[in-house]
């Protein structure tokens, strides 16, 4: 092969790659302080429940709140009294994304009915949104056992898993946890590289006793390119191997 094309050819690898970072493993914690919907206003009024941010059922994952003390359990406005509706969550990370990156939430019910509950929307900083879908019995169920015949969680849903992330070791007749907390991991498009995640948006849509509640929301950053479009230094380092490419190939046929 002449030598010019081997140049060419580096010269290539170079601006396809160059634009690329690698970034290392990084974890936000979400800060949900200012959406919880205060117990105390609830008719009755209602204890807050708090666990260990560390407390895990073999999940791997670990939470905190912006004190690193614990996960509490608890409505996002406007979810209180039953209402249906949608709550839009800002992330405040402005940390651009990977090609790898997962989001885990605590996602769980008060009541549930069959079929689908909570509809969740993220938004990037361009404004593209992923939509999933939360089942019950699949990656969303009751916080608390009723004994209502869905408190199963088979863990599987499109674009989603869901385990068993904390439980109070209380169980009732029937063998399952009294009160219990599930973690949800929603996987990203790999296409959000380079972006931030700006928001999470949770869809309620019905008035039934289905409540959703929220105590943990994290963007969960495994590492990878997260520059895919060149930076101004890798261009010119591409358009000096190109040139160099077009030299050598103007020698060489002189």
């Amino acid at each position: 092969m002449p030598r010019f094309f081997r140049f060419f050819a580096l010269a290539a690898i170079i601006s396809l790659t160059a634009g690329f970072r690698l970034k290392a493993n990084t974890v936000f914690n979400v800060d949900l302080s200012s959406y919880y919907t205060p117990w105390s206003s609830w008719n009755p009024p209602v204890a807050a429940g708090s666990e260990s941010g560390t407390g895990s059922t073999g999940s791997g994952l670990s939470f905190s709140d912006p004190g690193g003390e614990n996960v509490t359990v608890g409505f996002v406005t406007p979810f209180s009294n039953y209402w249906p509706g949608s709550v839009t969550l800002s992330t405040g990370d402005a940390n651009p994304l990977s090609s790898d990156v997962k989001v885990n939430t605590l996602i769980n019910l008060f009541n549930g009915s069959t079929g689908n509950q909570v509809t969740v929307v993220f938004t990037n900083s361009v404004s593209a949104t992923d939509t999933f879908t939360l089942s019950i019995g699949q990656t969303v169920r009751d916080y608390h056992d009723n004994n209502n015949g869905l408190d199963g969680l088979t863990g599987a849903g499109s674009g989603v898993t869901a385990v068993n992330w904390w439980n109070n070791q209380v169980s009732e007749t029937d063998g399952t946890p009294q009160f219990r907390l599930d973690a949800q991991t929603f996987l990203l498009p790999s296409s959000w590289a380079g972006t931030t995640l700006t928001s999470m948006e949770l869809i309620y849509p019905t008035a039934s006793g289905n409540q959703a509640t929220l105590s943990a929301f994290q963007i969960d950053d495994l590492g990878g390119a997260n520059s895919p479009t060149p930076e101004p230094s890798s261009l010119l380092l591409a358009g000096a191997g190109l040139l160099s490419a077009g030299l050598l190939r103007r020698r060489y046929l002189q």
